[in-house]
């Protein structure tokens, strides 16, 4: 096969350049023969994916060997040097993330479903377990979970394969709901957002819907639901009526707020429901309770709303693009498969902020340079890029990167190493369509049905 990359994606996506261009926004150099800002970012973003143990001394001995010129550095040298270093870390995450936001790729083969939205944003979050000396500055879920925690909530957006938000929590306790305020500051028109049940709150969904922006989420399962006059409505009898459901609806929040909502919903194969029922009857048995034939009935069920009308998306168009969201959680494998977030050793707080900065720089940026190549190998080849193999095989480069940006090679040599990894990265033919192609069929219900289990 011959080589399918231009320099010009690469030019415009690889955020890495930002490590040999990047100045200091604070006292990070305190004389000029120590450490450089260079060494430092280089060191705690490309050589932590490549480091067994990711302690002080390692640290402090990889910034050695990466600046060279006898440089000498303890660990305790090192470790005055976190917290600015963290600073710049953090400003170069923000850097590399808002640049994927301003820098859409120029061509792109998406949907028409995905086309009548600006953008396609799913929310959800990560939980990262933490030594439990820090539960006092990050508290944990407690129980039978680590007393010290913290949580990354990220929005994908899934038309231009980027991060749009990444943010640290420090409370792993802090509702997700809470996050939707956040989220919506930044919502435009006609921006679809895809939420997970966490994120479910009628004050949220009215605020996108106030930005003429719109959301799919599904409901709870102990939300009353009312009918367009403010009739309560009985679910149960809903339920029994039929194999799917397409009303309106209107739901209420806690402080009394109404929302007037799509209700879609689809009944599960059998398959599907006897593994739910299996799995509740086990957790309602360690409560002492007994499940009602409403809570069965419910199990039966996919239930979502959406402020999206029938006219923009048809029933099998919403229950498609829920299924969507699952990429997210592809996307957390990842970053705890291939470039190990959740492995932090017995770290303070200082050095965690690093730790935790510098890793989700690199899943950046190789996530923007995965935007560029994915359109850019369906627009030239026809085929799409895996994602996870991608991550996984760009992750076993980190070496030779580092390599190239640290000796200042040719630039060919850079992508030549993309090439292989965009070879080893293409999806297998198969029978079997992707989400993205089903969603620009939609002809096949029952495929639809399956697929969303």
């Amino acid at each position: 096969m011959t080589n399918i990359i231009i320099a010009d994606p690469i030019e415009k996506n690889n955020r890495l350049e930002s490590l040999i261009k990047a100045q200091p926004t604070s006292e990070f150099n305190k004389r000029d023969t120590g450490l450089k800002l260079r060494t430092f970012l280089i060191t705690f973003t490309l050589y932590l994916s490549l480091l067994g143990k990711i302690t002080l001394e390692e640290m402090a001995n990889r910034c050695c060997a990466v600046q060279g010129g006898g440089l000498s550095l303890t660990k305790q040298a090192l470790s005055a040097r976190l917290e600015a270093g963290s600073k710049e870390l953090k400003a170069l995450l923000t850097a590399t993330i808002n640049s994927a936001t301003e820098s859409k790729p120029e061509k792109q083969i998406t949907p028409i479903i995905l086309g009548r939205f600006e953008s396609v944003n799913i929310t959800d979050a990560t939980t990262i377990t933490l030594p439990e000396k820090l539960k006092d500055k990050h508290k944990g879920c407690g129980g039978d979970g680590s007393k010290a925690a913290l949580k990354i909530q990220a929005t994908y957006e899934v038309k231009s394969k980027d991060f749009r938000m990444i943010e640290i929590i420090d409370n792993a306790t802090e509702n997700d709901h809470t996050y939707v305020s956040r989220l919506v500051e930044e919502a435009k028109t006609n921006e679809l957002f895809i939420f997970d049940l966490g994120y479910y709150g009628v004050d949220g969904f009215l605020k996108i819907s106030a930005k003429g922006a719109y959301f799919i989420s599904k409901i709870k399962t102990n939300v009353n639901i009312y009918d367009t006059e403010g009739k309560k409505m009985d679910l149960y009898a809903l339920l029994c009526s039929g194999d799917k459901i397409d009303v309106m609806i209107m739901i209420r929040g806690g402080n009394g707020e109404t929302m007037t909502v799509r209700l879609t919903g689809v009944r599960l194969p059998e398959k599907v429901y006897s593994e739910r029922l299996r799995k509740a009857n086990k957790e309602a048995r360690k409560s002492g309770k007994t499940l009602s034939k409403q809570d069965k009935e419910r199990l039966k069920w996919i239930l979502i709303i959406t402020n999206v009308e029938s006219d923009i998306l048809s029933f099998d168009a919403i229950c498609e693009l829920y299924r969507i969201r699952w990429q997210i959680e592809l996307i957390f494998k990842s970053w705890k498969s291939y470039f190990k977030l959740g492995e932090m050793n017995n770290v303070g707080k200082n050095y965690l902020d690093c730790l935790i900065l510098g890793k989700l720089i690199v899943i950046t940026s190789m996530t923007n340079l995965y935007s560029s190549l994915y359109h850019l190998v369906l627009c030239s080849m026809g085929r799409r890029l895996s994602f996870l193999r991608f991550m996984k095989n760009i992750r076993s480069e980190l070496d030779n990167i580092a390599s190239i940006i640290i000796q200042g090679l040719d630039e060919s040599l850079f992508i030549a190493l993309i090439n292989r990894v965009v070879r080893s990265s293409l999806l297998d033919k198969r029978r079997r369509h992707t989400t993205e192609e089903t969603l620009a069929a939609l002809d096949l219900p029952e495929e639809v049905l399956r697929m969303l289990c």
